[in-house]
């Protein structure tokens, strides 16, 4: 352990957001049901995403989307009915 090392522990449904630079990493997960994670990562928009959803987007997923979310999540390709963004 770390002198400077900090454990964040907390309550079923816990919620902790802190930037992904940090050193960070996780403990034994004690309990029986598995530990959910999201991660989410927010730039202009003429960078290029860290993952490309257009690779695990299906055109089933894709047609229950409104036109605002696809333009957002950056699948506006032939998945999906091409829906006019509403901005």
């Amino acid at each position: 352990m770390h002198p400077e090392q900090a454990l964040l522990t907390g309550k079923a449904g816990t919620v902790v957001v802190f930037n992904s630079h940090t050193w960070h990493g996780g403990t034994v997960n004690r309990h029986h049901l598995p530990r959910r994670a999201l991660h989410s990562a927010f730039t202009r928009r003429e960078l290029p995403q860290q993952e490309s959803l257009k690779e695990y987007v299906s055109g089933e997923s894709a047609d229950r989307l409104s036109a605002a979310a696809l333009y957002i999540v950056d699948v506006e390709t032939d998945l999906a009915v091409v829906k006019k963004p509403v901005i």
